[in-house]
């Protein structure tokens, strides 16, 4: 197994120049009230403690430092635990402070209470409660180091509770290992999870082959250990940040043939967010570029009611908002696409839109349009359904 050595940053430096993602409470008001005028911290306030966790993932993502997110007790601290299993899926660093009740009434079943230490311990890589005032100082230093460090610096998620102290889809149809027809299979950054592998057994068959001939086999690029050999047997697992092995890759692959696909997509944005955010997006001047696909359905729900069910819609249909009205009354520029004809124009005017500006964009699709292709549950990669304009279900009519 292939390693890099660990780097270890001074936790002095990293406490300084932070944007921090943070909802306010009464509980954990003097906290804020102690570091409102601190010189280190740019505070953004989100809409959701579920937003500023994402935010955050955001902000680790761009800047390549740990995310910051401050929240209150209870259910200010299970809202973010969403972001934190996100985080820790896909191996960004994010740090969470949360409040707790005063340490006199934890387990006492005190108002907004919440054993978050437990309820956390799954999607943490290292959390702790803070009892001494006088023991934060080096918890958080320490969460700072462990945040950025390990193999190439392990990034995930970490917790930090302070009790009150009387205050507080599917594979790409045309990805070339989804039939592995060579002898050598490279995975970069993939947790071999079943959107990647399909049915497991029948994932790169070729490369397995060659593995037991002793002449390829499959090549795992990976930063978190976890996740070497544990759903896909490879015969090399390099771990580290995958950063740094793209510069000797590159020269190898092939170059694809798809330019004019890339000529078309290269100026798109896409951005993810619980709609709440648009207004926290248009108080911080961030221009997020925003597509609502409004088929009035729960679409992925609908498309497999409609392919596995029998068309039987229980449950599915959406009673949605005015999407256009919703921005609107967060200050927020709407456009509205009803058919194709109008698409190039109304996409001209949200890619020229005001960067400095949020904007959205709502497409009224057919209800019954479907996303492919998609891997059915338990089937292999080669067995994708298609779009039936392509004439087949199969992926080796391709």
């Amino acid at each position: 197994m292939i390693s890099h050595a660990p780097h270890h940053p001074s936790g002095k430096d990293n406490l300084r120049e932070y944007y921090i993602l943070y909802c306010d409470a009464t509980r954990i008001l003097p906290v804020f009230d102690a570091i409102y005028n601190s010189p280190h911290f740019t505070f953004i306030l989100p809409r959701h403690e579920q937003g500023a966790g994402h935010m955050a993932e955001g902000y680790a993502h761009v800047t390549g430092k740990p995310g910051i997110v401050l929240v209150t007790s209870g259910p200010g601290a299970t809202n973010v635990v969403t972001a934190m299993q996100d985080a820790m899926s896909d191996g960004v660093p994010l740090i969470v402070f949360c409040c707790q009740v005063a340490t006199s009434a934890i387990g006492s079943d005190a108002f907004q209470e919440a054993d978050i230490v437990g309820i956390s311990r799954s999607c943490t890589k290292w959390n702790v409660m803070v009892k001494d005032i006088a023991e934060l100082p080096r918890r958080i230093d320490e969460a700072f180091k462990i945040a950025t460090s390990g193999i190439i610096r392990t990034p995930l998620p970490y917790r930090i509770t302070t009790p009150g102290m009387n205050l507080g889809l599917p594979a790409n149809p045309l990805q070339p290992d989804a039939l592995a027809p060579d002898h050598e299979l490279i995975r970069q950054a993939a947790r071999f999870d079943d959107r990647v592998t399909g049915k497991v057994d029948t994932f790169a068959p070729a490369a397995r082959a060659a593995s037991l001939e002793r002449r390829g086999g499959i090549i795992h690029f990976e930063i978190q250990p976890k996740n070497i050999n544990k759903v896909v047997e490879t015969q090399i697992p390099i771990l580290g940040d995958v950063v740094s092995h793209l510069v000797t890759l590159v020269p190898m692959i092939k170059r694809d043939t798809r330019e004019g696909w890339l000529r078309e997509i290269k100026e798109w944005k896409e951005a993810y967010m619980t709609a709440m955010e648009l207004a926290t997006a248009s108080a911080s001047g961030v221009g997020v570029k925003v597509i609502v696909l409004n088929n009035e359905f729960q679409g992925m729900v609908l498309q497999w009611q409609d392919l596995f069910y029998d068309a039987r819609y229980s449950h599915t249909r959406m009673v949605n908002p005015d999407f256009i009205a919703l921005a609107k009354s967060m200050r927020v520029h709407a456009i509205k696409c009803t058919s194709a004809a109008e698409l190039p124009a109304k996409m001209k005017e949200l890619l020229e839109y005001d960067n400095s500006k949020p904007v959205l964009m709502e497409c009224v699709v057919e209800t019954n349009e479907h996303v492919f292709p998609m891997v059915p549950a338990g089937k292999a990669l080669h067995q994708q359904l298609l779009h039936p304009s392509l004439g087949n279900s199969s992926k080796s009519s391709l």
